[in-house]
């Protein structure tokens, strides 16, 4: 299995706190110089993905979280290629003293049209998530339009470019 890329970004100098670890799926889906990305009303674009659940594989997250977040699937004969693994930790948003990591597991995907409607959790809803094909410099412009509207470091946003990035490096060498 070649990796692409691998990266931690947060505070990892808090390692006296209990942390609570997150496994997930992060799919990077490109066609002609865009990327299939979700937007949410904070003004923030990110990569479709989400948690793990028992039990799942990470091709069955995958294409769970790309049904319910962009009303598409991988297509069946398409293998998804594994890319890397991204970590970001932060204090976790509901209990004190505590961090919240992410492990982001990122493969390049290829999707069908839509099928369905989406399927979002209360929280995704809330967040007003919906599924948008950006070329890079967009999500780059608007991830950093977001970073400067908020008063913490959103480590998602360096996430991103990152990933970005060292996707392209891979898809040009490949």
């Amino acid at each position: 299995m070649i990796q692409a890329f691998y990266h931690f970004f947060g505070d990892d100098n808090q390692d006296n706190y209990p942390v609570i670890i997150q496994p997930s799926v992060r799919s990077i889906v490109y066609n002609q110089g865009y990327y299939l990305m979700i937007k949410t009303n904070r003004g923030d674009v990110i990569f479709p993905g989400g948690g793990i659940e028992e039990q799942e594989s990470h091709l069955e997250a995958l294409n769970r979280e790309l049904l319910e977040e962009t009303g598409r699937q991988l297509i069946a004969d398409e293998r998804p290629t594994y890319l890397g693994k991204i970590v970001t930790r932060r204090p976790d948003r509901q209990l004190e003293a505590t961090l919240f990591e992410a492990e982001m597991y990122f493969y390049e995907c290829l999707v069908t049209e839509p099928i369905k409607g989406l399927s979002l959790t209360a929280r995704e809803k809330e967040l007003g998530m919906s599924p948008i094909w950006m070329k890079k410099e967009e999500i780059l412009a608007r991830n950093e339009s977001y970073q400067k509207s908020i008063a913490v470091v959103d480590p998602w946003i360096a996430m991103v470019a990152y990933v970005l990035e060292h996707y392209e490096k891979y898809r040009f060498n490949k």
